[in-house]
């Protein structure tokens, strides 16, 4: 795969300077993370692609869960976006929320990890974690565009030309990342807000 492709690229300018995330991902990607998020290890997505597509279907199974658990959307579903936002995405329409990270990337159980971001396979190695080598404050899932080969602290299954990694160590509900928690603007707001509390492996 050439993750030089245009379509691949995560931080494009509009014509005002702002970021534009926005990009297709390949089908077999999509159709993984689908299957991903109606299990029971996946309560939170971070996902720095804009994909509206992929985008509509996470906040409709933030809604679900919502729906169902009565809880705020972002307790039932966290779910943490591109720090460019979401340009084609009515997400406050759907009855949503998407935290967008001013730092960003975000942790989650489910990490869609860009380009950008380093993976750092000795120091995962070195402490047994998933979250370590992705650089990340907490993640039991890996999907990457990248292939970092087998790793000792998780498992790699191919998806297409991408690769998903899942943490070794048993997922564990009751661990959150730190209480100091990054603060940043939910999708279409002005004002910031503290990202809630999601799994961390």
């Amino acid at each position: 795969m050439n993750i030089d492709e245009p379509e691949r690229c995560e931080r494009r300018y509009d014509d005002c300077g702002q970021w534009n995330n926005q990009v297709k991902l390949p089908a077999l990607v999509v159709a993984k993370i689908l299957d991903l998020i109606r299990q029971d290890d996946v309560r939170s997505v971070s996902c720095p692609y804009d994909d509206p597509e992929l985008w509509l279907a996470l906040v409709a199974e933030q809604v679900r869960r919502a729906t169902d658990s009565g809880l705020p959307p972002q307790d039932a579903f966290t779910l943490c976006g591109p720090d460019g936002g979401l340009w084609d995405t009515p997400v406050e329409t759907l009855g949503g929320y998407v935290h967008i990270p001013y730092e960003g990337l975000c942790g989650g159980d489910l990490l869609i990890r860009p380009t950008w971001r380093k993976f750092r396979v000795p120091q995962g190695t070195a402490t047994g974690r998933l979250s370590t080598a992705a650089s990340v404050s907490c993640c039991y899932y890996v999907l990457s565009p990248e292939d970092f080969g087998e790793v000792p602290f998780a498992s790699r299954k191919m998806v297409g030309d991408w690769v998903l990694y899942q943490s070794n160590a048993p997922y564990d509900p009751t661990l959150t990342p730190p209480s100091n928690t990054p603060r940043g603007k939910p999708h279409g707001a002005r004002h910031s807000a503290i990202l809630p509390k999601s799994v961390c492996i």
